[in-house]
């Protein structure tokens, strides 16, 4: 039978594949941070050599959807598919050198908002040049060459960047960037000459960013936001401000096999913030969780180092030390937790009045089990066996229970997780994500649908569940040192890396995909199908015309 799909969605896939085509610049090449203005907010760089090979480039016309396209491209467009053929053939056939580094960075600017520009490897500077002229014919536009400053400046009559280019690297530019400035830059006025910075180029992986909190206060600023006024409603005050403000992120995104990955570290950033959540994490706590979860998050806070900051802090300081409960004080009662938590999402539920509800709990440890105790009992909460009883005075569907023990309790709207608490939590071996939930500062989320409760998913179209359910697996955040951690998006496929093997799941799903975006974007003027396609017996994709 004919199998049918949307030929614009196999152009767009198409054009995306081609466009990570175009994406470079040379790990061994000039010292690219030299030619980034220091007040650059945030850099992104993509060592395509890795992503080549990780994606198999070579052979990309294996894939349906490419080898589609580029038919698309040769009858509409000789001129781009020569382009791209000879891009595949040979990566620097464009005079760029296509199988190193991108660099992309932006500013902000009061006017403009966000400018900038991309830094790329040259490899042969006259060839570079007969490419930006073709370029201009595919266009019929017209590029005029100039010098400046040891480079030349190419500049294209009726699109395009700005090009600025020597034999050793090629820059464009936003139409606002004043790149005669930028080619008298000194090093020492360059993003080059930023210690945070060298430690991200020399580290950075497939796809990585690096981003400057100080330079995002500055951007903040320019577009009107009151600095001041957010450091008061935060209570937090210029001190904690200014810890955060001197130091930067960085992200490394790579694909592993069976999991796409996210590498990030905070670099120079103070302890005083550090300290208010570097508590070590008490894994008792973690036995009360139901034995099967969908999601939880586990985190340990300083909470005596909070109390602390916030009593010196002027707005803040009366309402911490404001006598509330049972004789004690707001910083009391942060103090009588011991700064653990584990919060678990163990099912989704429908209500009696028809609508869903998550079962979830929190448990924490204690430092003062009696303030907690008479606080609730303050606030005019009953106790039976144990257990404290929010009424469901707002028809949520359920009751809240609160079970308080001697260095522990729980927070939950299942009764039965309530009163397991009063039990000393589950014997069983709990689910193997608690486990792991007990080395502290964990988030983990279940992105399998074919595992969650009929109430979820009938709520979800069938087509997109179907999908997810094939591709996606589950997602965990962890932290892997004091400063830096991962976010792990773990796929079915573990056979081959995560890149290659989302490759082939488009490739296999083309059909699922084209009604997808259809379904999403059609209407009468713009109709799920434009063409039909049909699978051969030797498993092409063929055009019925």
């Amino acid at each position: 039978m004919k199998r049918l799909f949307r030929k614009q969605f196999l152009a767009g896939i198409a054009a995306a594949a081609m466009a990570v085509l175009t994406l470079a610049s040379c790990s061994n090449g000039p010292d690219l941070g030299a030619y980034i203005p220091g007040d650059a907010t945030g850099v992104m760089s993509v060592d395509l050599d890795k992503l080549w090979d990780k994606a198999d480039l070579s052979n990309i016309e294996q894939l349906s959807f490419a080898k589609l396209g580029l038919q698309e491209l040769r009858s509409e467009d000789p001129q781009v598919a020569a382009i791209i053929d000879g891009i595949l053939k040979d990566p620097r056939s464009t005079g760029l050198d296509l199988k190193g580094d991108l660099v992309a960075y932006a500013i902000p600017d009061r006017e403009n908002g966000i400018r900038g520009g991309f830094l790329i490897t040259m490899h042969k500077r006259a060839k570079f040049e007969e490419f930006l002229e073709k370029m201009a014919d595919v266009k019929s536009s017209k590029v005029t060459f100039s010098d400046l400053k040891g480079f030349r400046v190419a500049k294209f009559g009726n699109y395009g960047p700005t090009v600025v280019f020597n034999n050793k690297l090629a820059m464009m530019f936003t139409d606002e960037m004043d790149y005669e400035s930028l080619l008298e830059m000194k090093h020492k006025e360059s993003l080059g000459a930023n210690k945070h910075f060298r430690n991200y180029w020399k580290n950075r992986s497939e796809i990585s960013m690096w981003l400057s909190f100080d330079k995002v206060f500055k951007m903040a600023e320019l577009q009107g936001a009151d600095i001041e006024e957010i450091m008061a409603e935060t209570g937090m005050g210029q001190d904690y401000w200014d810890a955060v403000k001197e130091s930067a992120m960085t992200a490394n995104l790579t694909f592993e096999k069976g999991v796409i990955r996210v590498k990030t570290e905070v670099q120079g950033i103070s302890n005083k913030v550090y300290d208010t959540y570097g508590q070590e994490f008490n894994d008792d706590i973690v036995k009360y969780l139901p034995e099967q979860t969908l999601a939880c998050v586990t985190v340990g806070y300083n909470f005596n180092q909070i109390v602390s900051i916030l009593q010196k802090q002027k707005d803040s300081k009366s309402t911490i030390d404001e006598v509330v409960f049972a004789d004690k004080t707001v910083g009391d009662l942060i103090k009588a937790f011991g700064g653990s938590f584990a919060l678990s999402l163990s099912d989704i539920v429908k209500t009696e009045q028809g609508g869903l509800m998550p079962l979830l709990t929190l448990s924490a440890d204690l430092e003062d089990a009696e303030t907690i105790r008479a606080a609730l009992a303050e606030a005019g909460l009953e106790e039976a066996n144990g257990i404290f009883t929010i009424p469901d005075e707002f028809t949520l569907g359920t009751e809240i229970y609160i079970a308080i023990g001697k260095k522990a309790a729980v927070v939950t709207n299942s009764k039965a997780t309530a009163q397991q608490f009063g039990k000393g939590g589950y014997k069983k071996a709990i689910d193997a994500v608690a486990k792991k939930a007990k080395e502290g500062n964990y988030v983990y989320a279940n992105l399998d649908l074919g595992q969650y409760p009929a109430a979820v998913t009938d709520l979800i179209p069938s087509n997109i569940s179907s999908l997810l359910a094939q591709y996606l697996d589950r997602t965990e955040i962890y932290e892997t040192g004091k400063k830096s951690g991962n976010w792990d998006i773990y796929i079915k496929d573990t056979k081959q890396n995560s890149l290659l093997a989302t490759l082939h799941f488009i490739d296999d799903h083309l059909v699922e995909l084209g009604n997808l975006t259809g379904s999403m974007g059609g209407g009468e003027e713009c109709p799920v199908y434009e063409e039909e396609y049909y699978v051969d017996e030797e498993g092409d994709w063929e055009y019925d015309d």
